[in-house]
């Protein structure tokens, strides 16, 4: 009667489940009720769904009503069916019905936000129907306990996350550690944590056909205050970084990562360290640069990645920007204390050289020795100059005086891109520690760079 009356959502189910049902949630009464169409809910035939008369003839079947006590007074004009007896052949049809789950993320039978209800459904997968996809929501973090059971030929259980939300199975959608896919007609399961949040249930053939039963059980965890967000877009804001910070937090199956955004207000010299851990814990050190967010490969800046309960530091001059730091489960469950601190650095000798190819310092055309004293450090990385030949010539180019490890290198812009490629470099020493560097060689006339 309600979904005859366009109830949907909570105002659909509102104390009208039982107990023991296998259909729990308004999606997954809705998709039933849905699948059945017009066909089987115009119970009397004339062609439209009517609460006031086909809903009183499946209540009235419900409480027991048959023959006259069944349909009388609730036939509507122009019904096709009008004795007990068809409706009753009808509504039985109900008993059978079962809609195919979709083949898709975008087709997914919905089981609607999954509870501490137990939810079972049945259905089939084989060379007719190779994949069910089933789509279930969590409103907090939650324990799974999922069983594909009742094989009688071979079928695998994953859960999935549309991580990029393109609607598509794509590999990495796949969750570690949350797919099943033993052989024969064994049963699979699935058991693990997840955080709050949409997902799917895949359910495909592997050999033959089989019928199956899948139960899905889900309970809530309890999990420590969480300070920090869990991803990029709501990390926990620390503004702009000076002085020394710090932040206790947790770390675990149930909260496996916490993100912090910090900024630099010019470059500075970041300390970062994480400890106190019980298991272990890394820490990441990240920049949005595409600002999409999304922690893509080439955003993290270092990492150090140590073992165990041992604790991590970072250390890194950066320039001025926003940044992230990502602390993150590696195995088990851990509180710990992440410092942060930015200083600003001494200010470097001034800078007598460009940064790039084309800012290159030009020398001109190179006759008689000429020399260039200018500073690289951790503010400065990289000063390029740039000369001329005007005839094939002898040359001699030494690096020299240096307290820390630097290297030279002579280039020569190929393609004229304005870019470092590998194949422009035409000597680089790379001798280790302070020692000076030497190139020594004929060159012919044209342009090149040094760095």
């Amino acid at each position: 009667m309600r979904y005859m009356f366009g109830f949907r959502g909570d105002a659909l189910t509102k104390d009208a489940i039982g107990e023991d049902s296998t259909r729990s949630s308004a999606d997954l009464i809705t998709n039933y009720l849905d699948a059945a169409g017009d066909t089987l809910l115009d119970v009397d035939g004339n062609g439209i769904v009517e609460a006031l008369s086909d809903g009183i003839l499946f209540i009235r079947f419900l409480f027991g009503f048959r023959g006259e006590t069944l349909t009388n007074g609730a036939i509507a004009p122009g019904a096709t069916r009008t004795t007990a007896a068809e409706i009753e052949q009808l509504i039985e049809q109900l008993n059978t019905l079962t809609p195919d789950p979709g083949n898709t993320l975008d087709t997914a039978r919905a089981l609607g936000p999954l509870s501490r209800a137990r939810t079972t459904v049945s259905d089939s997968v084989g060379d007719a129907d190779s994949v069910d996809m089933y789509s279930f929501s969590l409103d907090e973090v939650s324990e799974l306990n999922f069983t594909l059971s009742g094989l009688n030929a071979d079928a695998d259980l994953a859960i999935i996350e549309d991580t990029n939300g393109n609607g598509q199975e794509d590999e990495e959608d796949f969750i570690v550690g949350f797919e099943s896919i033993n052989s024969g007609n064994s049963q699979e399961a699935i058991s693990g944590i997840l955080q709050p949040g949409d997902y799917f249930v895949l359910v495909e053939q592997h050999s033959g056909d089989t019928d199956y039963e899948l139960i899905l059980e889900v309970s809530p965890v309890d999990v420590p205050p969480d300070n920090a967000g869990n991803t990029l877009t709501d990390a926990r804001e620390i503004g702009t970084l000076n002085d020394r910070q710090t932040f206790s937090d947790f770390v675990g199956d149930a909260d496996p990562e916490d993100f912090y955004r910090f900024s630099l207000d010019s470059t500075s010299e970041l300390n970062l360290t994480l400890e106190g851990l019980s298991s272990d814990a890394d820490v990441l050190l990240i920049e949005d640069i595409n600002g999409n967010g999304l922690l893509d490969d080439d955003e993290i800046f270092d990492t150090p990645y140590a073992e165990g309960s041992i604790s991590e530091a970072i250390n890194e001059t950066l320039p001025a920007g926003d940044y992230f730091v990502l602390v993150e489960q590696f195995e088990g469950d851990t509180d710990y204390d992440l410092s942060l601190e930015a200083t600003v650095p001494g200010t470097p000798p001034p800078d007598n050289a460009g940064n790039t190819l084309d800012t290159a310092r030009d020398l001109g055309a190179i006759n008689d020795r000429q020399t260039f004293s200018d500073f690289v450090g951790n503010a400065d990385t990289s000063d390029f100059y740039r000369f001329t030949l005007d005839d094939t010539s002898e040359l001699n180019l030494t690096l020299e005086g240096l307290s820390s490890d630097a290297d030279l290198l002579l280039i020569e812009d190929l393609n004229s891109n304005g870019v470092l490629d590998d194949d422009e470099i035409l000597d680089a020493p790379f001798i280790e520690g302070n020692d000076s560097e030497v190139v020594l060689g004929p060159l012919a006339t044209g342009v090149v760079k040094t760095s």
